[in-house]
């Protein structure tokens, strides 16, 4: 299983993307500041329902193991997918 960080930059603010096989997942807090929520987490609670922990996701245990950038991120940091995003700008 692979797992690989990728980090953007939009006006300024880094979003981070996890992609976990071929599936993308969004860091949600980067994606919620760069639309320019004030309170990013309500906006994740609120928009967001396929929203996932980090730790939910089976892909935790083999990152740990090989990628020190995610192995760096908070276990509980929000992941959410692609329609969510777009959930998040409507």
């Amino acid at each position: 299983m692979s797992v690989e960080l990728i980090t953007f930059v939009f006006q300024s603010i880094f979003i981070r993307v996890l992609l976990i096989e071929d599936t993308i997942w969004f860091i949600a807090s980067d994606i919620a500041k760069a639309l320019g929520y004030k309170k990013p987490r309500n906006a994740i609670t609120m928009h967001c329902k396929r929203a996932k922990s980090l730790i939910d996701i089976d892909a935790l245990i083999y990152a740990v193991q090989e990628n020190q950038e995610v192995r760096a991120l908070d276990p509980k940091t929000k992941l959410i997918p692609e329609i969510d995003v777009y959930k998040l700008t409507t």
